[in-house]
């Protein structure tokens, strides 16, 4: 468990979360510029698409991961602004890139957006408040690549704390996720996939008819199930791929423990499904 351990040192290089681009030294942000050139390019064979909506506290830090990627291929940044009000936008065009925009507010039509309007052949989907080592993109990138069986790949992920003196809380929060994360694989692996640290091919994404807009949540988990009719959903379970995600989702519940058990009462009513025979495939 990485709680036991310091963070991982890529991550304590990062821009730290809530830097905004006005408090970036002038050597900082022309250094992050530099970096983020390499995603400027007319013919992509990756394509990362990030949904965004009011990041501005969280965009600084997410594409500095990012422009460590350590990867010889071609990628383009599909950032898609979801009416965002804040300064996301000038923070993206401040760093040198461009947006697309998305005027229905929605993360599924964001990320059908994106897929849309990508130019690479290999999606990567990503969120602006999440983390990514350094060899995440080609790492992925070269699974879709090299195993024509897989139609859908993913990571694991961890809370990036930000209650600091809790880390036994954490802990135990990720002990119980990765039982859950567990049985799940059994059974329905694809409620396993979320929009933040999985990829496909466009082609085949397209194929199933893309993102289904018509949900509001849990897109990324229906575009999983779908893509199982084309071929496998793989785990990378390397963990020099995982990747750190904001911890909001559990602030909104208020603490920790609230967050826990609003994870027991949503699964409780999966629980039987994970002892029944394999239900992969999509009916």
């Amino acid at each position: 468990m990485w709680y036991e351990l310091d963070l991982p040192a890529w991550l304590t290089n990062l821009i730290p979360f809530g830097t905004v681009i006005n408090a970036l030294k002038e050597e900082e942000l022309e250094g992050l510029r530099q970096r983020l050139t390499k995603f400027n390019t007319l013919e992509p064979e990756v394509s990362v698409v990030i949904p965004v909506f009011n990041e501005e506290n969280n965009l600084i830090s997410m594409l500095d991961s990012l422009s460590r990627q350590h990867t010889h291929r071609e990628v383009e940044i599909i950032l898609v602004n979801n009416n965002s009000t804040d300064g996301t936008a000038h923070t993206i065009t401040s760093l040198g890139l461009s947006y697309i925009n998305q005027p229905i507010q929605s993360v599924s039509y964001s990320r059908q957006a994106g897929l849309e309007a990508a130019k690479g052949s290999i999606i990567i989907n990503c969120d602006a408040d999440t983390l990514y080592p350094p060899h995440f993109v080609n790492t992925l990138t070269n699974t879709l690549l090299s195993q024509s069986e897989i139609s859908c790949v993913y990571t694991r992920y961890s809370f990036f704390p930000s209650w600091k003196g809790r880390k036994l809380s954490y802990e135990v929060y990720e002990r119980v996720s990765n039982i859950l994360f567990t049985l799940r694989r059994n059974n329905k692996e694809y409620l396993n996939v979320m929009g933040f640290c999985f990829g496909f091919r466009k082609k085949d994404a397209l194929a199933v008819g893309g993102f289904n807009t018509s949900r509001p949540l849990w897109s990324d988990g229906w575009m999983a199930m779908n893509l199982l009719t084309i071929g496998n959903i793989k785990l990378i379970a390397d963990e020099k791929v995982r990747v750190f995600t904001s911890d909001r989702r559990l602030q909104v519940h208020g603490s920790l423990w609230k967050a826990f058990l609003f994870r027991i009462k949503k699964e409780k009513s999966r629980f039987t499904e994970y002892f029944m025979l394999n239900t992969l495939k999509p009916q």
